[in-house]
């Protein structure tokens, strides 16, 4: 995927995420599958932050980050404001003081960790620096770099240490040894990316028995189009390269980038897919249930075989390693019979 698309998709995220929060999308045709509940359960939160870990914990970090900030990173923070990275600071044991939201909806799958956690309401001015400041906190972790345009960094420099991302949503596993490296937790991140790598190498034996390397394809349908995720991030990078499942070969002629903003002429485009994995945002609603009821839709392969999964938004579109596992569970409930 073009950075510029890859930036817009990751903005959608934030603005967006909520509508598929804690549900799937609506059931529309009879050809898609909910599949099995997912077998991961998140690890419960702890009510402060854990241990330090390292011979460093007890000393302050002077580092630069991904944006060009020179930060310096308190030695055992306890009160961490980062919304959108409840995920990988969940698999760390860390709970921070607030959590990410649209009004009143928050990141699903989280729901039961996080409860209780102020809001922090991109739509309605919860990155206002006041409203930040309000947490009292530590130390503020921004997921994106974006977030820190237009003099809102220097904002929130003067609040607390603010170490920036430059966009943390493309590498899950990055994101996490990067975390684990500011907060003293290396080794709670080493070993859980150990054991999803694990997990992942099992799975992608199961699946190849079962499908070997028929072609799968994820449909993310928003407002009136619909994109083909590929490899590069998301639950395109975990079917594709942590399963080691195929492409259809519109994603795979274009080396693995997502084709976005798809028209329903290109729909003869998903014939060689075995199985279709259905994304559906919720202003993408009206034009799913039109693309489902098109004669071209219902005369693919995989519609006529009854191989059409519905995904859940909430962690299809994530790539913290709770999400990204449970969408691992998911694949294995939809293809393993």
């Amino acid at each position: 995927m073009k950075k510029g698309s890859l930036l817009l998709l990751l903005i959608g995220v934030v603005v967006i995420i909520a509508s598929g929060c804690g549900s799937t999308a609506g059931n529309g045709n009879a050809n898609v599958s909910n599949g099995a509940a997912s077998t991961t359960e998140p690890p419960a939160a702890p009510e402060t932050s854990g241990p330090a870990e390292g011979s460093d914990a007890s000393q302050s970090k002077e580092i630069t980050d991904e944006a060009g900030h020179k930060v310096t990173i308190p030695s055992d923070p306890q009160r961490i404001w980062a919304p959108y990275l409840e995920d990988p600071l969940t698999v760390l044991g860390i709970k921070h003081v607030a959590q990410w939201s649209r009004g009143d909806n928050v990141i699903g799958y989280l729901k039961d960790q996080l409860d209780g956690l102020p809001k922090v309401d991109f739509g309605g001015g919860g990155l206002e620096p006041e409203n930040v400041a309000s947490n009292n906190p530590d130390l503020i972790l921004l997921f994106a770099s974006f977030l820190g345009n237009d003099g809102m960094y220097e904002n929130y420099a003067k609040i607390a240490p603010t170490y920036s991302f430059a966009m943390s949503g493309t590498d899950g596993r990055k994101t996490l040894r990067t975390l684990g490296g500011l907060l003293n937790k290396s080794e709670t991140a080493e070993r859980a990316i150990a054991d999803y790598e694990a997990k992942a190498a099992k799975a992608k034996e199961r699946l190849q028995a079962a499908i070997g390397n028929k072609p799968v394809a994820i449909v993310d349908i928003s407002g009136k189009t619909f994109s083909l995720l590929g490899d590069q991030f998301y639950s395109g990078a975990v079917l594709y390269k942590d399963l080691g499942l195929t492409q259809t070969k519109l994603v795979k002629d274009a080396g693995g980038e997502a084709q976005n903003e798809l028209s329903l002429e290109k729909l003869p485009d998903l014939e060689d897919a075995y199985a279709i994995f259905m994304i559906t945002e919720e202003e993408g609603k009206a034009f799913r249930n039109e693309m489902m009821d098109s004669k071209i839709w219902t005369s693919l392969p995989a519609v006529k075989e009854n191989r059409v999964f519905e995904a859940n938004y909430d962690y299809w579109i994530n790539s913290g390693l709770i999400a990204t596992g449970k969408v691992m569970d998911e694949v294995q409930s939809f293809l393993i019979k």
